[in-house]
């Protein structure tokens, strides 16, 4: 398919299926224990193939000076609703630029963050292409679009169009040092890849990325086929969950949609929010929400019943049913305090010991170390007064000296 023709309404779909995804770092695709070898990790991601990829190929392509180039446009015509910030560089030291969109950027808010990437493959470049395309059509279209407006409006897109921009310079499928990026992530069923000491600094970037942002869902675009990852895709077990997430894709361009559930948590007592988690009964996953607002995100398949429970440790758990219909449901939930340990919890995620006893103590000494210590300087004022004063005295009652001018 011809760049020209990739209309952003299929990554707007994409959106809109994937907007409460459980976050994922990165998309593996298919693991082969033939790839490990004997050598450990770095045998297992050093790429021998290394495709020969013209210049009539990449032509068309904006390369990474242009693309840095558009990147800094963008965020300079359209700041309002963009910033432009960097998670780190790549092997050759370039920068791996990203866009966020949103109505108040460069603030938190309580809203799913999704995050984009593009060009994990160096020769896989469609990607890079079409996220810049998005991010376009969306700032573009903002306040006139129905659907653009509802994106920008109430989420956080955080586009990266290239995390290999080293890979697209040299025309090849790894970074610079030759690494399949897309599987230099840790890996729970491949403990080989997890040595931290190859990682790259492409993944490290991400992974640094995904613990600084609250990410809601994720989805990295590639080349070449039709892939959908999962959470724990990597596994043979398939019978770990019910169904994620389905998403078919036709020729008349028709999308089966997902829906979810999404609100807060709150403590009963203080009013505040706080950082539970939420389970779907019969789904054996939990989906965490953020310290800051008590957010949660969680996509489930419409046309169902379900029993939704919140819970934080302190805290009396709390569950309600709810019926998904293709709209995604909207539901708050306040936990009340378990005793003590729910006061003790709530102080101690807020920085606050009030209800420590030896904390107490500790906090009464340095009140009462910092009485003496305002005692002592209290003191030294008035001594230091009273001679200044006496200094004055002195002065006004001495012979006064003639002023040689």
């Amino acid at each position: 398919m011809a760049i020209s023709r990739i209309h952003p309404l299929f990554l707007l779909l994409l959106l809109r299926a994937f907007a409460l995804l459980p976050t994922q770092a990165s998309a593996r695709g298919g693991h082969d224990l033939s790839d490990y070898g004997d050598n450990g990790p770095v045998s297992r991601n050093l790429l021998q193939d290394k495709p020969h990829i013209t210049e009539e190929m990449a032509r068309g392509y904006m390369s990474n000076a242009e693309l840095e180039i558009a990147v800094h446009a963008f965020g300079s015509r359209r700041s309002n609703i963009s910033r432009i910030y960097s998670i780190g560089k790549s092997v050759n030291d370039f920068p791996l630029w990203v866009i966020e969109i949103s109505d108040k950027p460069r603030q938190r808010e309580a809203e799913p963050a999704f995050k984009f990437i593009g060009n994990v493959h160096g020769d896989e470049p469609v990607g890079r292409e079409v996220l810049m395309h998005l991010a376009n059509w969306l700032c573009n279209n903002y306040l006139k679009d129905p659907l653009a407006t509802l994106i920008v409006e109430n989420m956080h897109l955080h586009i990266l169009p290239t995390m290999n921009p080293d890979g697209f310079a040299l025309r090849w499928r790894g970074n610079a040092n030759n690494i399949d990026l897309n599987r230099d992530f840790p890996d729970q069923f491949f403990s080989v890849n997890n040595d931290i000491n190859y990682r790259q600094p492409e993944t490290r970037a991400i992974m640094n990325w995904v613990k600084q942002e609250h990410f809601t869902a994720s989805a990295s675009l590639h080349g070449g086929a039709l892939v959908a990852n999962y959470p724990w895709d990597g596994t043979r077990d398939t019978g770990w969950d019910n169904v994620v997430v389905a998403i078919t894709i036709s020729g008349s361009n028709q999308y089966n949609f997902v829906s979810g559930v999404h609100g807060r948590i709150f403590a009963a007592d203080t009013g505040r929010p706080v950082p539970g988690s939420v389970m779907i009964k019969g789904i054996d996953s939990k989906v965490r929400a953020s310290r800051t607002f008590g957010d949660y995100h969680r996509i489930i398949v419409p046309g169902e019943k379900y029993e939704v429970m919140a819970s934080m440790e302190g805290f009396r758990p709390k569950s309600t049913r709810i019926v998904l219909e293709q709209e995604a449901v909207n539901l708050d939930f306040i936990l009340d305090p378990d005793g003590a340990d729910g006061q003790l919890k709530l102080h101690s995620d807020y920085g606050c010991h009030c209800g420590n006893t030896m904390m107490f103590h500790v906090q009464e000494a340095h009140i009462w170390l910092y009485l003496l210590v305002l005692c002592v300087l209290l003191t030294l004022y008035l001594v230091f007064k009273r001679k200044t004063a006496s200094r004055l005295l002195a002065y006004r009652y001495s012979p006064r000296r003639p002023v040689a001018v």
